[in-house]
């Protein structure tokens, strides 16, 4: 992971690091309650270099002030319910570079036991320093060490700091926050809702997110919703794409749109088959290419021929008009024969000036291309449509395979037109606002009123033969 990476997952997860940097703050502060205050009282041993010594000898005496040799006798003198050891860990001593002086701290939990300790290590390592300073043949000491400053009860502890306990628990926070983050982000990186893939899009610098098709168990998944469940949800979800593509801005328009997927199986084929039932229920000319030359599915989903197609059209074997294939509500140009270099055929001027010719002749094409992150069939169009519809799988696609997809697309130069979330958990906004029949008073009517109540009974919405249902297969949409 690099920089990018770590600032994205911040944005990502950042409750969850805040929360636990809060959490650190919080332990850190009482816990420096919690901690017994320590005191900390200082005498001053003055020792004199001998006369014939070139420097000062007070960072050789301070090294000793915790040994056995002095804590011993202190523990004994004062009658502290310690061991020579413990109280060496409450002694430290250092000497002021310069200057002859040892200081000798000591620290306790009382004011008075640390001053008394302070005083009597100085005390004792006054006689220690003599001792080793005196001349082995006998004879007074060179060197007469003394406690040039008593050490004072001290008024306030020194320890616990509450700025350095806080502190301290604010960095153990944020840590523990990142790693948590990063074990949570590596343990869950599949998009699951609507809401987590828009701030997704919105880090990577993605196109808008267009609408959601939820899950609906009433409608096979290998049938057009928009057909077989017109007030269905997922019917719902299609139309509501169909809208918010008007409000998108593009400098070329968004007539030719591909629609594709990072991997196979995310839904990108039943979204080009709806969103064209979708087009075509506002009256609007619409054509829909089966690009996909590898795993072609559009015909089959419509049972349609794909014996001739976009393949026989652009080796020349057949004119435009002789493979286009004209349903009730809007027209196919199905694969055809599936070819076997079917990148360097999506990307030849014929399938340009085809793709020209067809924006001609209709108000909407779109185009079901390849998936991205396997082949480059979806990205060598980029010079033939207007902008790229991206379908996003709930519950399967991860953020890294998103990244990669809108990479992929931003580096073509083409329009990044919006994202659609497939397959998601919820009914979507449709399912709490469906369509229903009128209810009539129970009492019967007048026999000469009953032709007006029939008329009302119908059903709201499209009359069933404003659509022509599209026949289905058992092959699944990929």
């Amino acid at each position: 992971m690099d920089l990018r990476d770590y600032i994205m997952l911040l944005a990502r997860r950042w409750r969850i690091v805040a929360a636990v940097l809060l959490l650190g703050a919080v332990v850190g502060y009482l816990g420096g309650h919690a901690e017994t205050p320590q005191y900390k009282a200082t005498a001053t041993l003055f020792v004199p270099p001998p006369p014939a010594a070139s420097g000062s000898r007070a960072p050789s005496y301070a090294a000793i002030a915790a040994s056995p040799q002095v804590t011993a006798p202190v523990v004994h003198e004062l009658g502290l319910p310690l061991t020579p050891g413990q109280l060496a860990r409450r002694i430290s001593a250092d000497a002021p570079p310069g200057t002859a002086l040892v200081r000798i701290s000591a620290d306790d939990p009382v004011p008075a036991a640390a001053t008394r300790i302070a005083n009597a290590v100085a005390q004792r390592l006054a006689v220690i320093v003599e001792r080793l300073d005196r001349p082995a043949g006998g004879g007074s000491a060179p060197v007469r060490p003394t406690v040039a400053i008593p050490a004072s009860v001290p008024s306030a502890p020194h320890l616990p700091t509450l700025l350095l306990d806080l502190t301290i628990g604010l960095l153990a926070g944020l840590v523990a926050g990142l790693v948590l983050a990063l074990f949570m982000d590596g343990a869950d990186s599949v998009l699951r809702t609507a809401d987590a893939l828009a701030v997704e899009l919105d880090l990577i610098g993605g196109p808008p997110l267009l609408g959601t098709i939820p899950k609906d168990g009433r409608v096979a998944r290998r049938s057009v919703a928009v057909l077989a469940d017109p007030h269905g949800p997922r019917a719902e979800g299609y139309r509501r794409v169909r809208t918010n593509l008007r409000f998108v801005p593009s400098d070329r328009g968004a007539k030719v749109l591909a629609v594709t997927s990072a991997l196979p199986g995310e839904g990108k084929t039943s979204t080009a088959v709806n969103l064209a039932a979708a087009l075509a229920e506002t009256g609007a000319r619409v054509c829909l290419v089966d690009a996909d030359l590898r795993r072609a599915r559009v015909a089959d989903t419509l049972g349609l021929t794909r014996s001739a197609g976009l393949s026989t059209a652009l080796l020349g074997q057949a004119g435009l008009d002789d493979v286009l294939q004209h349903l009730d509500t809007f027209t196919v140009l199905a694969s055809g024969p599936l070819p076997s270099n079917p990148t360097e055929l999506l990307g030849t001027e014929a399938m340009r000036r085809t793709l020209l010719d067809l924006a001609e002749r209709f108000d909407h094409v779109l185009v079901d291309t390849a998936p991205l992150l396997p082949v480059a069939d979806a990205t060598v169009l980029a010079p033939a449509v207007d902008g790229y519809l991206l379908v996003v799988r709930a519950h399967r696609t991860t953020r890294r395979e998103l990244a990669r997809s809108v990479r992929a697309l931003q580096h073509t130069g083409t329009a990044l037109t919006g994202t659609v979330l497939n397959g998601s958990s919820g009914r979507g906004d449709a399912g709490s606002y469906r369509c229903r029949r009128p209810t009539l008073a129970r009492v019967p009517a007048p026999r000469r009123y009953r032709p007006v109540l029939q008329l009302l009974a119908r059903p709201c919405g499209p009359t069933p033969h404003a659509i022509a249902p599209f026949p289905t297969t058992e092959s699944a949409l990929p």
